[in-house]
């Protein structure tokens, strides 16, 4: 074999090489994207669950506040019914506010 002919079988091995080099390269750039692009897309539904979730503790967190808010305020409702129907309290309050002031 001629030092030409081994220069050649060289050289072509070089330019061989060197495209499986770049398809390699394409491949794992087209992989890395495809893996970046699904892990994007992951990230955003992640998100979404959790902003739903949110929203749906935030839901019910309100509604349990408004139901324990009209429970305490039929509570105060039915006192203050009581308090201005019964008489007899009425009259010891009346009593002792004129008993405070003709105190003083």
């Amino acid at each position: 074999m001629t030092n030409n002919n081994m220069v050649a079988m060289i050289v072509e091995i070089e330019k061989q090489c060197a495209t499986e080099i770049e398809k390699a390269e394409a491949d794992s750039k087209s992989a890395i994207e495809a893996h970046r692009k699904a892990l994007e897309e992951k990230k955003v539904r992640e998100f979404d669950l959790i902003a739903a979730e949110a929203q749906e503790k935030l839901q019910k967190a309100v509604e349990e506040s408004k139901r324990a808010s009209e429970e305490k305020l039929e509570y105060v409702r039915n006192d203050l019914k009581i308090f201005l129907e019964n008489q007899d309290i009425n009259r010891e309050i009346e009593e002792r506010i004129v008993s405070t002031i003709l105190s003083d």
